[in-house]
């Protein structure tokens, strides 16, 4: 979560030390663009967690930062966010937080259920076909047809997961 606060917002007091920023560089706000547990590093010698992996990321100025067209934009499909399927959507640093979100339910899963359930379990629970007609495993589903307005829920099953998490033991 840091990691992307210091992405989306906080780059000027960190690039006003660097000599090569120019000053009208600061205005810029970043989006990482492919938030998943595959992209964060654990170092154990220091115990911090480190995101990593900016190859889909981009930095937009005020204007451009929630703009961005989701159909012409690379993402891992699991951990997209629902603008990408909406006819409405605009890919924004909110796309990031959804997927941040969608790690952090599985770190949860992992620490309170073991790590088969991250793996096998959790993501054959939330497959079903999607509005494509295609089986997937992301943790939204869209409701409405092609044609007409799509609306984003949260998977009925990813709701269930996380009701069976908190009545967890651990």
């Amino acid at each position: 979560a840091s990691a992307l606060m210091y992405v989306h917002n906080e780059r000027e007091k960190h690039l006003k030390s660097l000599n090569d920023v120019m000053d009208h560089e600061h205005d810029l706000y970043g989006r990482h663009g492919d938030v998943k547990a595959e992209n964060v590093l654990y170092f154990e010698t220091d115990d911090i967690l480190v995101m990593t992996d900016f190859g889909l990321g981009r930095l937009h100025t005020k204007i451009s930062r929630s703009n961005q067209d989701p159909k012409t934009l690379e993402k891992t499909a699991t951990y997209r966010a629902p603008e990408f399927d909406t006819i409405q959507g605009k890919i924004s640093r909110a796309c990031d937080i959804f997927s941040l979100g969608c790690m952090f339910l599985e770190f949860a899963t992992w620490y309170l259920v073991g790590w088969e359930s991250v793996s096998d379990e959790f993501p054959k629970y939330r497959f079903e076909k999607d509005i494509y007609d295609f089986m997937s495993d992301t943790f939204f589903r869209i409701e409405g047809s092609l044609g007409g307005l799509r609306t984003p829920i949260i998977k009925p099953k990813v709701v269930e997961w996380i009701r069976k998490l908190q009545q967890s033991p651990n």
